[in-house]
């Protein structure tokens, strides 16, 4: 059985993604990271860790920070605390303060702030935009390389894929409600980065096959590329393999660094 054979049940899976993810994104919207919202983050680093301090972290917020929105992040190490909205800058130093002095209060122990970063909304607000017309550039410009490396029926087919595999993602950052920042934002673009090159590999395959194979409709030029018995997809498969190692070194790096 062919890959190609396949084919209905792959487009109704493929459907039914896409519409539950818009669905999902409809319903639960985004949960947007302090980039994008504005905010304050305060980092907290204790001289002794453990459970205790955990505790501390999430009883200090309720005691000082009660009237915001506010969540907090507790490690073994350090404890961030993010707030929004903050109106400015002082305010944060003065949250800063009051975090450190209530957990040394709390536990005898010499806490102190490592960091107090904070976003105003107005750059949060230029930091969405700014995020969302990156993809819309990234796409056209997609649509036009593929479009003058191909032909235009090639370069729409890899831009609906693109789209395809964006609005997936997002549904399903939607679902399980992840904060979106610009991290997000890159992995988004990386994404897009990856889909396009398993597009660009077998546009490509599909053009090399047009041309050396004068006897056949499209369809059936077309199965030779992505048919694992046709002898081509051996071409498709070490192309793909060439590029694997770098992909699983780089997920390898993100992970043994966000571990850390």
């Amino acid at each position: 059985m062919t890959l190609c054979a396949g084919t209905t049940g792959a487009f109704g899976i493929s459907g039914f993604l896409l519409i539950a993810a818009i669905v999902v994104m409809g319903v639960r919207g985004f949960n947007w990271g302090l980039d994008f919202t504005g905010g304050t983050v305060i980092e907290i680093t204790p001289r002794k860790t453990g459970p205790n301090w955990i505790r501390c972290a999430r009883r200090c917020r309720r005691r000082v920070l009660k009237s915001r929105r506010c969540r907090t992040s507790a490690a073994a190490a350090t404890s961030w605390y993010v707030c929004r909205p903050v109106h400015d800058a002082n305010i944060s130093q003065e949250l800063g303060s009051k975090v450190v002095s209530v957990i040394n209060e709390s536990t005898s122990q010499s806490a102190t702030v490592k960091r107090i970063e904070f976003v105003g909304p107005s750059v949060g607000a230029d930091l969405a935009q700014s995020g969302a017309l990156a993809l819309l550039a990234a796409l056209i410009c997609i649509l036009v390389y593929v479009g003058f490396r191909f032909e235009w029926r090639l370069a729409a087919g890899v831009v609906i894929a693109l789209a395809h595999d964006v609005v997936i993602t997002m549904g399903i950052l939607s679902l399980f409600h992840i904060e979106i920042d610009l991290t997000i934002v890159a992995s988004l673009m990386s994404v897009i980065g990856y889909s396009l090159n398993d597009s660009i590999v077998v546009s490509d395959r599909i053009r090399e096959n047009f041309r050396k194979i004068r006897r056949g409709t499209p369809y059936e030029i077309f199965k030779r590329v992505v048919d694992p018995d046709a002898a081509s997809y051996l071409d498709h498969l070490r192309n793909h393999i060439g590029g694997d190692p770098d992909a699983v070194s780089l997920l390898v790096a993100r992970y043994w660094k966000a571990s850390r």
